[in-house]
């Protein structure tokens, strides 16, 4: 994408030159498209946003005279608005509108070239979105590029086929289609890091890991004038690869890369995908903790997909307002009127927005919080029933059944010994306690008790836990008390209480503490 925008920065350069000695709207215009092209190829983002801006309020003016500069101007203000869009707001749906309404532009003009660079980024999305019905968009490409004899075009647009061929599950079209990608000179418009990429990706799909982990190091070798959105893609498929391969460790120090570079240039299409990936490859690993915090990592990222749309637009209103200070070359009554209008729709687009998805968080957290406190009512009855001697621990009615002297003897031990505090008791020192055989007893857990060992431990440290936070004024740590009934892994204490339970046990004491203060 950086390359395209290179290719669309140079014909910006010599038309300003053209013009730059005039103080016209059209140069001011030109001067504005320049701006921003150039601060959108340095991922300066807010600089580039602010120019961008400005030109695009001017094409929606009738200042601009030369039709020429209007169309060439719009093809790449809409084809850098689109890209905007994506690698800063995550706002696919505005990408597409922008590079829609620049490609009529461009058909309107007879700019079959910008008409195909700017189909070529509506493809991105597309592919961007796991959705192959921008099929279409790619064969246009793909035409334009044989209609004019343009070589990097027709490969450019192979590959956006192949991309869009690849993601259908169509793969033998998909190679035929990259293969003439591969054996063009389509490398001025196209990352060659992509096209290496999806080759590794089509190889592997036929189940030659060998041959995609080559291609794969191809596209790694030649990722030094990529956009940071390929760069990062690259290595979330790359670390996808390995993790497929069962190479976690090697996974993450891969990804990790990705996830750098996509922090340090602000640039976030990639970046919660990255973070699910890391979540998943420690899991695979068994590193429960470190796989629980980069859950958290997606689960805040993926959140700040929305939210950072609504900062944005409330941004870009401050941006224009302070615009309308400098703006003078252009009618201002015109401009103004245009301006006023497009913040109104703007806020009352935001408000409309806004309020039914705070009325529906509202009434979320509202639902989840009753429920909490219910399921607190309950348990807090249970244990005080529990307290004063009317209910007994798990399956303790199985003791009582006169075949089951097993089941005595072991509901003995968990209720009166409560050996299950012991972090390391295991089915071994049970037997042995039993003076019973260890195969013997897991027969008579598993058949009479419907469970394994693990879970029936668990159980009772579970049942002793939520007992123990059933006190309103037992102010023991969790950490301790996880400790203290018998769990060596804190994740799974926390695990097994909201799987029991239904809530976190931190969230379980708040609701028992808010119902002993209401009794109060």
């Amino acid at each position: 994408m950086k390359k395209i925008l290179a290719c669309l920065f140079c014909v910006a350069v010599s038309v300003v030159l053209l013009y730059a000695s005039s103080d016209t709207p059209d140069s001011l215009l030109l001067e504005n498209v320049y701006a921003g092209q150039r601060y959108l190829m340095e991922d300066k983002y807010d600089l580039a946003i602010e120019y961008l801006r400005k030109a695009e309020d001017m094409l929606s003016c009738d200042a601009i005279k030369d039709t020429d500069v209007l169309s060439e101007a719009a093809c790449i203000v809409y084809n850098s608005l689109g890209i905007y869009s994506i690698n800063r707001d995550m706002n696919y749906e505005n990408a597409m509108r922008y590079f829609l309404r620049g490609c009529k532009y461009a058909e309107n003009s007879d700019l079959w070239e910008k008409h195909a660079v700017l189909l070529s980024n509506l493809v991105l999305v597309y592919n961007i979105r796991k959705d192959s019905s921008g099929l279409e968009y790619a064969e246009d490409v793909y035409r334009i590029g044989q209609e004019h004899g343009n070589d990097e075009i027709a490969g450019m647009g192979a590959y956006l086929c192949a991309s869009m061929l690849f993601l259908g599950g169509q793969t033998d079209r998909a190679e035929e289609y990259l293969d003439i990608a591969l054996n063009s000179d389509s490398h001025g418009y196209t990352d060659i890091a992509m096209i290496y990429k999806l080759k590794a990706e089509i190889l592997y799909a036929e189940g030659d890991a060998e041959g995609a982990e080559r291609w794969f190091e191809q596209a790694l070798r030649n990722m030094d004038s990529i956009s940071v959105s390929t760069y990062t893609d690259v290595f979330l498929c790359y670390g996808e690869f390995l993790m497929a391969e069962n190479r976690n460790k090697e996974a993450i120090a891969v990804l990790k890369k990705g996830m750098d570079q996509a922090l340090s240039t602000g640039n976030r299409v990639n970046l919660f995908n990255i973070y699910l990936r890391l979540s998943e490859a420690y899991g695979n690993m068994g590193d429960d903790s470190s796989a629980l915090y980069w859950y958290t990592q997606f689960h805040d990222e993926s959140y700040d997909v929305f939210r950072i749309k609504r900062e944005r637009e409330i941004s870009n209103l401050k941006l224009q307002y302070e615009q309308e200070k400098h703006e003078n070359e252009v009618s201002r009554y015109e401009l103004e009127l245009l301006r006023k209008k497009k913040q109104s729709w703007l806020l009352l687009s935001i408000l409309i927005v806004l309020v039914p998805l705070s009325v529906c968080i509202w009434m979320m957290y509202r639902n989840k919080d009753r429920m909490y406190t219910q399921i607190a009512r309950s348990y807090k009855q249970l244990a005080d029933k529990m307290n004063e001697g009317s209910l007994k621990y798990v399956h303790s009615s199985l003791a009582e059944d006169r075949n089951e002297e097993i089941l005595k003897q072991l509901t003995g031990l968990m209720e009166t010994e409560k050996v299950y505090r012991k972090n390391d008791i295991s089915i071994e020192s049970l037997s042995d306690m039993l003076q019973i055989n260890r195969t013997y007893l897991s027969q008579v857990i598993n058949g009479q008790l419907g469970m394994s060992f693990n879970s029936y431990i668990n159980a009772y440290r579970i049942q002793e836990a939520i007992a123990v936070l059933s006190d309103p004024g037992n102010d023991i740590p969790l950490k301790a008390l996880a400790t203290a009934v018998g769990f060596n892994s804190l994740s799974l204490f926390y695990k097994l209480f909201r799987e029991k339970v239904g809530m976190p046990p931190a969230k379980f004491r708040e609701k028992i503490i808010f119902l002993s203060k209401e009794n109060n």
